[in-house]
């Protein structure tokens, strides 16, 4: 090899070394902004989630509420069934003691 087939062996290996870098460092910054855009979007999500969490939790309290105002007003209504067929069996005994006197004259 001359001097010159060397020079131009050697620049030829330094423009391709060039190519080879610009190409791996372009790889490289896609990845670094794929990773910084993964981030991004993995932070939104949490917060979504977050929220989603939140939401659930009142939905939960106020479900747990009502329920257990249901059960409040379910058990007035019983009390209520209650106390109705006890005046309801005090009239009937009261009618029953009143047919009993009149027998009894």
């Amino acid at each position: 090899f001359t001097d010159r087939d060397r020079k131009e062996a050697l620049a030829s290996a330094a423009q391709v070394s060039k190519l080879l870098e610009r190409g791996l460092n372009a790889g490289v910054q896609e990845v670094f902004a794929n990773e910084k855009r993964i981030e991004s979007e993995t932070r939104a999500v949490a917060m979504t989630v977050q929220r989603a969490v939140k939401q659930s939790n009142q939905w939960m309290s106020l479900f747990h509420s009502f329920d257990t105002a249901l059960k409040a007003s379910s058990l007035l209504l019983e009390i209520g069934d209650f106390e109705n067929w006890i005046k309801i069996m005090e009239r009937d005994c009261e009618e029953i003691q009143s047919a009993l006197e009149r027998v009894k004259r």
